[in-house]
Order: C-alpha cells, then structure tokens, then sequence
C-alpha cells in the first residue's frame, strides 16, 4: 500500500477552503493534512507538517501567495500548484508565482462547488499529483539554474547569407514560465534567429507573460497574432490554448 499525498490546503476563504478540501479528500490517493489562511501561516505549518504538496492562492491578506512562495522556497522547498482566479492582477501575479517556482496553477471556478464541476476537480487532482512527483532537491536545483549569456561577437558572427530564416523553437509545460525566465533574458539581441514559443497555459495567461518577458528581454517578445510576421529580434509566444503554424 503506498503513501497517501499529503496536501497544505491555503485560502484566505473558509468557502474556498473546504471546497478545495473536498476535491482533494475525494480522491483516495491524497489527503488534506492541514488548512490555513493566509502565506505566514501556510509557511509555519509547511514547516511543521512537512506536506508533499502546497496549493496556495495568490491572492490573501497580511502575507499574500507571492510571498509566502519566497518564504517556502528560501527554506522549505516544497512542490506548490497556485490557485487563481481569472482577473488581470491574478494573472500577473500568477506568472510571477510560476517564475519563482511553483509548479502549476489551477484556475478557480467562479464559485467553488465541486457538484457540477467534475472536469476542474479532476484537473485539480491530476495537477497536485504531478506535483507531488517533484522532489524538493529538485525544486532547490531549479532555483539555481544560470544560463550562460552567449557572446555578442559570436552571435554576430554565426548569420549566415541562406536567403531562409533560421528559427529558434520552445515548446514548454509545467516549469516553463521559470525556465524562460531564465533562458529569454540571456538570449542576446541580435540572436540570428527567429524566436517561437508554445507555452501550455490557458487562454488569458500567456500576454501576461509575453509582457513580462518583454520587459525583461533584450529584444520585442509579444503574444502572437494572425499575420505577424517572422522577423530576427523578435520573439513570438502563441496564445493560449493554441499552437502555432509558421
């Protein structure tokens, strides 16, 4: 008989809470071990309960889901899935989570009632299984990923006279948003390359990344549109819920 996953359920929302609870007590392989309110109590008891997963909303008052994330990585690693809800602030800040390392967000249901809702408890189930498989000596090695910045002259030199663009392509899942973060900014400006990127991640998420690594980046990242054009610069990251045909 093999282990029950043990979950740190965090809301700052009693509702929320034991909905979450529900959903995750319904399937035999976990188990709820503990609840809390808001980041500084999500932090004390990860440190007390030692759970294989957290699912922590972002948004909580005191300490919020952001900073309980840097609370929990800088001491405790612990496989997190962010819960969200789908507004413009919650969206960047869930991009954040993701680049400071937590593992996958789950998007709430306007209102948490898992009657009716089979197809988000079961995405919610399948999410912190995932995370559960991901071992804390990983997490404390993804945290210190470096991505060598590649030289300006050898970039320059590798252009060839081909009349085809030559394409960079990324495709990424869970830990993507953190792996880009790291790869996009190191990448330099005149790379002789077209960039594409396919980001699995729902519809809405991916322009708040686009934005934020655009911000970050030496060279113009944007979200995809029909007709945009294949230029070297310039990096392309496809809508969500979509891929991408060149």
């Amino acid at each position: 008989m093999t282990d029950k996953v043990r979950v740190l359920v965090v809301d700052d929302s009693a509702f929320a809470r034991k909905a979450i609870s529900k959903i995750i007590d319904s399937d035999s392989d976990l188990q709820v071990v503990g609840t809390a309110r808001d980041g500084q109590d999500a932090f004390e008891q990860v440190k007390s309960l030692k759970p294989d997963v957290v699912t922590l909303d972002v948004t909580m008052p005191n300490v919020d889901g952001l900073q309980a994330l840097d609370l929990i990585m800088g001491e405790v690693p612990t496989p997190v899935v962010m819960l969200s809800a789908m507004t413009g602030e919650n969206t960047g800040a869930t991009i954040e989570a993701l680049e400071k390392g937590a593992v996958d967000f789950f998007l709430k249901p306007s209102a948490m009632n898992p009657a009716g809702r089979t197809q988000e408890s079961s995405e919610l189930l399948t999410k912190v299984k995932m995370a559960s498989k991901i071992s804390p000596s990983r997490l404390k090695a993804l945290g210190k990923v470096k991505i060598a910045r590649m030289n300006r002259a050898t970039a320059k030199n590798r252009k060839g006279s081909s009349a085809r663009k030559k394409i960079l392509v990324i495709g990424s899942s869970t830990g993507g948003p953190k792996a880009l973060a790291e790869l996009m900014p190191a990448l330099p400006q005149d790379l002789p390359a077209v960039i594409l990127i396919v980001q699995h991640m729902p519809p809405g998420f991916t322009k708040s990344l686009a934005d934020r690594l655009n911000a970050a980046c030496p060279y113009s990242v944007k979200e995809a549109e029909q007709g945009d054009q294949l230029e070297y610069g310039k990096a392309l990251l496809a809508p969500g819920g979509y891929h991408m045909r060149v």
